[in-house]
């Protein structure tokens, strides 16, 4: 039990990783789709305008 305090520490940085891990890669996929929503729209709206 002398290894208590280290095992201890990798097995909270392990359940730390695992959950901020995915959160990470949601708030990234979540800017990318955001980024290619609005640099859709704005090229609709330069056509409709160039349209009219």
């Amino acid at each position: 039990m002398n290894n208590w305090p280290t095992s201890a520490k990798v097995v909270v940085v392990v359940l730390i990783l695992l959950i901020v891990v995915p959160a990470i890669f949601k708030l990234v996929w979540l800017a990318v789709t955001a980024a290619l929503v609005l640099g859709i729209g704005y090229v609709a709206i330069q056509a409709i305008s160039r349209k009219r």
